[in-house]
């Protein structure tokens, strides 16, 4: 990857970074995922209302990787941000590191 495109990737990340920590926003969707995650973990499956069998969430990956790290004992909300925050930098760096070829 060229000096360049690791010099935009930085800026960016650091853009990334800069928001996270002056903003201290939460979508309102990101609950209904945590909500699905606190019913799985207490063994009611993946619902949103208890006794309720209806798949309300688009994001399957998501909350099982947040249903790990939670059960791990890491802080849900706090989990989330950070994970969002890495993903956002690992898919700007897929295509960074294709931009030379």
């Amino acid at each position: 990857m060229s000096k360049k495109a690791w010099i935009g990737l930085a800026l960016f990340s650091g853009l990334l970074l800069y928001q996270f920590f002056s903003f201290n926003l939460l979508q309102d969707d990101a609950f209904i995922s945590f909500r699905y995650v606190k019913n799985f973990l207490n063994g009611h499956g993946l619902v949103f209302n208890i006794g309720e069998r209806v798949e309300g969430y688009t994001n399957f990956f998501w909350i099982m990787l947040l249903a790990f790290l939670a059960k791990l004992g890491l802080p849900l909300i706090e989990t989330a941000r950070w994970a969002g925050v890495l993903a956002a930098v690992a898919m700007c760096r897929s295509p960074v590191s294709d931009y030379g070829r």
